[in-house]
């Protein structure tokens, strides 16, 4: 929240520090006033951690397909809103194994853990636009993320390698079967002991883009305000590759 607050107070004493005295030169070098808006399509990266306070971090792989939209909201000064929609993907997984030999009967049991999230992201930005040249741009963004999950599975298998491998593979989903538990389920997680994820979060994230005639690189990183359970909140670094229209 240091960080946020930090980056927060910069941007906006950038913004009119520099807004004005340098109206004259953003004129001369995008032959205007810079304040055209954007249509943009994107595809992002978004290795996510899940915050546990006092235990371990969970690690997510992710993407992240979207669309937004910037509007000019000063005249004369390239400073803009951004707004839009995107899907988002995340998965985590993990896997134990365990060697024994016992009764004459050697082998290895390996447990797996996976856990799909599929959600919604509405990101709401403020953006200022340093036009360098007339066909590339800088434009460092703070921004606030509303989260809707759509969907959340965990699933869990156990399978054996080793002597009579069918037989205790059968024995095993017999006394432990495979399971699918919605985290989002009331019931299916009273059944673990804890209470179901929230279906909803905000959040903050700060980054840049940089934008060639109609391509742009950006990177972003955030964090949510609230928890999505108990003592756990998410953090995503964005890695967005997009085209402008």
């Amino acid at each position: 929240m240091k960080t946020f607050k930090l980056f927060l107070v910069t941007f906006f004493a950038l913004t009119v520090a520099n807004g004005y005295s340098q109206q004259s030169n953003v004129n001369n070098v995008s032959g205007g006033t810079n304040s055209k808006g954007w249509s943009r399509i994107s595809v992002s990266y978004i290795p996510s951690t899940l915050n546990v306070d006092g235990g371990d971090d969970l690690k997510f792989q992710g993407f992240n397909l979207g669309w937004t939209k910037g509007f000019n909201i000063a005249n004369n000064v390239p400073l803009f809103i951004e707004a839009g929609a995107g899907i988002q993907f995340r998965r985590y997984s993990d896997s134990e194994s365990e060697s024994f030999n016992k009764s004459g009967v050697s082998g290895k049991i390996k447990v797996t853990e996976k856990l799909n999230v599929l959600s919604l992201n509405i990101p709401v930005n403020l953006v200022y636009k340093f036009n360098a040249t007339p066909d590339f741009s800088i434009e460092p963004f703070v921004g606030i993320d509303f989260r809707f999950n759509l969907m959340g599975k965990l699933k869990s298998e156990a399978n054996y390698s080793g002597d009579y491998e069918d037989e205790v593979n059968e024995a095993i989903k017999d006394y432990l079967p495979d399971s699918d538990i919605n985290i989002f389920d009331e019931d299916d997680m009273n059944d673990l002991g804890v209470d179901p994820a929230k279906r909803f979060q905000a959040g903050w994230h700060i980054g840049t883009n940089f934008t060639y005639k109609k391509v742009s690189l950006g990177i972003s990183y955030g964090q949510d305000f609230n928890e999505i359970v108990e003592d756990c909140k998410l953090s995503t670094t964005t890695v967005t590759l997009g085209f402008n229209f």
